[in-house]
């Protein structure tokens, strides 16, 4: 099946944004990241087995010359986010973490779990305090610590408790709509201007990386 193209792609992937940077007047300032995600079934392995999987896109984002991995959780357990850092962290490059979260709604506290979309209640899950998982997590290693796939009402105050947890770097990248098959709804928009306004929010709050939304609505 496709896994046999695992590793061309991934290699075809770097060289692809590599150029990219290099037909750019500021190429010097432009650092290319690698992602490594757990979206999937990756929770259901043991941990030796989830080690060896993201140690092996890694290994070939890193051999071709990514400036930094990303490892992208997507909602996945503690277990799984620090099997991540545990196949990372001995990279020649720096390992940034990011994380989702959600606001209980019964005690308006923010949790590490996964919102995709206030329309869509069934993507909501809640697994244990943010605050808890953070330091859990970065205890094992990692770079820099961002939130990401989560909802922008909850970004500020996910911001604060990140500062508040861990003292390296930390981020966020908010999300909006939700996947319903077969396709993603799109839902929950801002335009780039309010997004800039949220993210000077974040950065007020102890935030020194802001990335660019996920499904931003760009003017047409």
């Amino acid at each position: 099946g496709l896994g046999r193209k695992f590793e061309a792609w991934n290699r075809l992937s770097v060289r692809l944004a590599l150029e990219e940077r290099d037909k750019s007047s500021r190429s010097e300032e432009i650092c290319i990241a690698g992602s490594v995600s757990s979206y999937g079934r990756f929770d259901e392995l043991d941990s030796e087995a989830q080690i060896d999987h993201f140690r092996a896109q890694a290994s070939v984002l890193v051999d071709e010359g990514v400036d930094l991995v990303v490892l992208e959780s997507l909602g996945s357990s503690v277990r799984t986010v620090k099997s991540m850092i545990s196949a990372t962290r001995d990279l020649r490059v720096p390992v940034w973490v990011s994380i989702s979260c959600t606001l209980d709604r019964e005690t308006s506290v923010v949790m590490f779990g996964i919102e995709e979309s206030s329309m869509d209640e069934k993507s909501s899950q809640a697994c244990a305090p943010f605050s808890e998982a953070i330091r859990d997590i970065m205890s094992v290693g990692g770079y820099a610590i961002l939130m990401l796939h989560s909802l922008l009402s909850v970004t500020t105050a996910a911001v604060e408790i990140l500062r508040a947890s861990y003292d390296g770097l930390v981020g966020a990248y908010p999300n909006a709509g939700y996947y319903k098959e077969p396709n993603w709804v799109f839902e929950d928009h801002v335009s780039p201007d309010e997004y800039v306004a949220q993210a000077q929010r974040w950065i007020e709050a102890g935030a020194t990386i802001a990335v660019s939304y996920t499904h931003l609505t760009l003017p047409t």
